[in-house]
């Protein structure tokens, strides 16, 4: 198959007008939309005619940040031999765990969710690094995608006849770089062209032939795809942002042309009038002249109101809480903004099974890029361990950041520990949104400084009398009138009550 043909095909596989617009979009959450916003402009009539730099509210950034919800804090992932969980303290957890984040996984894949949120899906490429001696995932937007999609099974990237990634863009098709990937029966092929299709003069792969065990790509999806090659970009998003910049815009040019006061002279001899004017200026009128002030009636206040309920019916339609942006509103927390997130909890639980699986499948790609350069590779870099074969990955997507007071989460926390439904460590990633791994290492070293650094007490507060004077209690028992750890959490709990139900 060759590129032009692959151009076509993929044309009819895609949504009328899908490329444009998520070109459009991405452009808009990256802030270099400035030409878009001129042309709209230009083409409403909105605006200070030939404003070289409009005015651009960078507010879908906002909402898709918001609404990528799966990695707005780590995953957990255990590694698993025979049904059995690695231990997290293992060599061999510990090495495979320095390996993804030498990878800067979690940060790929933070960046890949915010990208398949704003357009709706995005295609994820496993390559290896000889520089950094590790596998370095890179994201491909849907519109630098070509696809041959599987009649049958077309939201399977790997049953796919071929597809292509536009690694880099050029003036023209020459200087353009196309990764060109075709499947013959089980095997993947993969080139290097240029935007006419001709091979370039280096080439990824010796004979062609991927040298892995399986597909060094996959393709992740916002939503469940259902069969869908390509889901339909979202329209709206664009439109709402053009509309509310045009109105900034219009508002801009209502300040400017009408928002002032214009001074009038009335006089038969125009020729005498003061052309002077500023602070300061003095003006001395022929006898017959008289001057004024023309006064506009300007509702600023009015239109900077629509802009504000603009921005909150977009909010709305995103299933995003409207009280973010309303300022006669105290900032909520807990359960009262959990309630009001209802929506992004919704679609939180829609995404986490897509997020697993796409997790799992992503591993093993990672896994077998990883394993042969380790294997294979001449550079010094790749000196580390492989990946066993006979791991699988289990992953537990992170809760839904909601943000609550300190001592309330602190307090909730600590009943969760008394009562069996929660650790030391889920409490301390909760607290502060780290990973698993994190915590872990972060508890190990909070028991290594309280041998160090003990805690100090205060004798006045908490005296036992001793030899050498007041003592500080250092036993359960002496402080809390408790005999183990747990009947110290317990009476902890009942001496500082939540106080009300959370906000």
């Amino acid at each position: 198959m060759k590129l032009s043909d692959l151009r076509q095909i993929d044309l009819a596989a895609k949504p009328p007008g899908a490329d444009e617009e998520w070109a459009r979009a991405w452009r808009a959450y990256n802030d270099c939309s400035r030409a878009d916003t001129q042309a709209h402009l230009q083409s409403i009539g909105a605006g200070i005619k030939g404003n070289a730099r409009p005015l651009e509210a960078q507010l879908l950034r906002r909402v898709v940040d918001r609404l990528a919800l799966i990695y707005a804090r780590p995953p957990t992932r255990w590694f698993v031999r025979a049904g059995v969980r690695l231990d997290e303290e293992s060599p061999e957890h510990c090495s495979i765990v320095e390996t993804l984040e030498r990878s800067k996984l979690d940060l790929a894949l933070r960046f890949a969710d915010k990208t398949r949120t704003n357009l709706r899906q995005c295609v994820l490429r496993y390559y290896p690094s000889d520089a950094l001696g590790s596998v370095v995932p890179r994201v491909f937007e849907p519109n630098i995608v070509l696809r041959s999609p599987s009649p049958s099974c077309p939201d399977v990237l790997d049953e796919d006849d071929a597809f292509a990634l536009k690694i880099r863009g050029g003036l023209d098709l020459a200087l353009e770089l196309w990764e060109f990937w075709e499947r013959e029966g089980a095997v993947w092929r993969c080139s290097h062209v240029d935007g006419s299709g001709s091979p370039t003069a280096i080439q990824p792969y010796r004979d062609g032939e991927c040298p892995y065990d399986r597909l060094p790509v996959q393709v992740i999806y916002d939503g469940y795809p259902a069969g869908q090659a390509w889901l339909p970009p979202r329209f709206s998003r664009t439109a709402w942002a053009d509309s509310i910049n045009a109105l900034a815009n219009d508002l801009q040019a209502l300040i400017r042309h009408e928002a002032h006061t214009q001074v009038t002279i009335n006089t038969d001899d125009t020729k005498t009038v003061p052309k002077e004017h500023g602070p300061g200026t003095v003006w001395v009128l022929p006898k017959d002249a008289t001057a004024g002030v023309l006064s506009h009636v300007v509702h600023l206040k009015e239109a900077s109101e629509v802009i504000e309920n603009f921005v909150r019916l977009w909010t709305l339609s995103e299933d995003l809480p409207a009280v973010e942006l309303d300022k006669s509103k105290q900032v909520l927390t807990g359960a009262a903004l959990k309630t009001l997130s209802q929506p992004l909890l919704a679609r939180r639980a829609d995404q986490v099974p897509l997020a697993v699986a796409d997790e799992k499948s992503g591993f093993e790609r990672y896994r077998a890029v990883h394993n042969f350069h380790a294997r294979y590779s001449q550079a010094s870099n790749w000196r580390v361990a492989e990946i066993a074969d006979d791991l699988s990955l289990e992953v537990e997507i992170a809760e839904l950041d909601i943000p609550a007071d300190l001592n309330q989460t602190q307090q909730v926390g600590a009943r969760q520990i008394l009562v069996g439904t929660a650790s030391v460590i889920d409490q301390i990633q909760t607290e502060y949104g780290i990973s698993r791994h994190q915590a872990v290492k972060k508890y190990a070293q909070i028991q290594r400084d309280l041998v160090a650094y003990p805690p100090r007490h205060d004798p006045a507060s908490n005296p036992t009398q001793g030899p050498d004077g007041p003592q500080p209690k250092t036993t359960t028992e002496e402080v809390y009138g408790a005999h183990s750890i747990v009947d110290a959490l317990d009476a902890a709990a009942a001496a500082d009550p939540a106080e009300g139900e959370p906000q």
